[in-house]
């Protein structure tokens, strides 16, 4: 058990739900609001343990678990409104209700007379002398409210999709994963499994070939080691990926790197170099048109006399194939020797 625990988040991490979600974008946010659901259940699963373990008899109850409950349940809403009528929906009501039962227990529990049990007990004793077991033993999420809370969790993540399910499991590693330090590199069995690094590596790579696998995502973890240095290079690798995986899921509609068209929080690959250049070039081209000269020069990078209705056709077709696939109310339309992006 470390000597001192806040419970908190990543250095690093976004502070607030906006500020990784962007605030009201409907369906775009459900990508980040389920990784940072993962992530903030569990780091308040954390808190709660460690906290209540580690409090003194005057100990106030930290404002990091209110920011951590008020952040869960705010993902929590954004989910609902995203999964209405879903299965999904009915796990999210359950879990929010476990939630708010497990907090009010928590709160009613914070220095009451077991509590200050456990605390003198603790004080009473010599750190060395403490079994290994004691903290697990006493942890308050051996109580029938953080139980229930965690199966469902459990059952929230059973009725996710796959890609769904790696979001919020990775937002859950990556909690657990940031707890193991040089002086503490198991975590209590009761939070999670004690090394949850190598089960980590396995969900990052599965979520970065669901997304395309992004030039911009680099997710290899280096080995935790057995020195202060190398856990601290693992914590900022661990940092630096969570602010990866924030810039790649809260996404604004339109083309991105390497070949990609994100649309209502879904990053697409385009079929065909040159059909995402003109679809690209369209979109960012004033009036979002452009003559055959200009496609000629800045997508195709070829002289004007070998640009003509034949080539720009077909990339449009595919153009407007991809938009069909996807249900993207955009097409591609060329007349005189012009092409515009425009509403179908």
């Amino acid at each position: 058990m470390p000597a001192a625990f806040t419970g908190g988040m990543l250095v690093g991490m976004a502070n607030s739900s906006t500020e990784r979600t962007g605030g009201e974008r409907g369906s775009h946010s459900w990508k980040p609001a389920l990784l940072e659901l993962g992530r903030d259940l569990q780091l308040l699963r954390s808190a709660v343990h460690h906290q209540f373990l580690l409090a003194d008899r005057d100990t106030p109850l930290a404002r990091n678990l209110f920011t951590l409950v008020s952040r869960s349940r705010s993902h929590m809403g954004t989910l609902l409104e995203c999964f209405l009528g879903s299965p999904v929906e009915a796990a999210l009501v359950k879990l929010q209700r476990n939630l708010d039962s497990a907090w009010r227990q928590f709160q009613r529990a914070w220095l009451g007379d077991k509590h200050a049990t456990i605390i003198s007990t603790r004080k009473g004793s010599e750190p060395e002398l403490i079994p290994a077991d004691w903290w697990s033993q006493n942890s308050p999420l051996n109580i029938a409210r953080w139980e229930r809370l965690r199966v469902a969790i459990n059952r929230l993540g059973e009725q996710l999709d796959e890609h769904q399910a790696t979001l919020f499991e990775v937002g859950g590693l990556i909690a657990q994963a940031s707890q193991l330090s040089y002086s503490a590199p198991l975590q209590d069995e009761v939070i999670g499994e004690p090394d949850p690094t190598a089960r980590l590596q396995t969900a990052l790579t599965r979520l970065c070939s669901q997304l395309g696998s992004p030039a911009e995502l680099d997710v290899e973890l280096p080995r935790t080691g057995t020195t202060d240095v190398s856990f601290a290079i693992f914590t900022r690798r661990l940092q630096s990926i969570d602010r990866q995986l924030g810039q790649l899921l809260v996404v604004d509609d339109g083309p991105a790197d390497p070949q990609h068209f994100c649309w209502r929080g879904e990053r697409l690959p385009v079929p065909g170099r040159m059909t995402w250049k003109l679809i690209s070039y369209l979109w960012r081209a004033e009036q979002r048109s452009a003559d055959f000269e200009e496609l000629a020069g800045d997508v195709w990078e070829d002289l004007p006399q070998n640009v003509g209705d034949n080539t720009v056709g077909s990339a449009r077709r595919k153009a407007n194939a991809f938009f069909r696939e996807h249900a993207i109310p955009l097409q591609v339309r060329t007349s005189r020797s012009v092409a515009m992006l425009e509403d179908p």
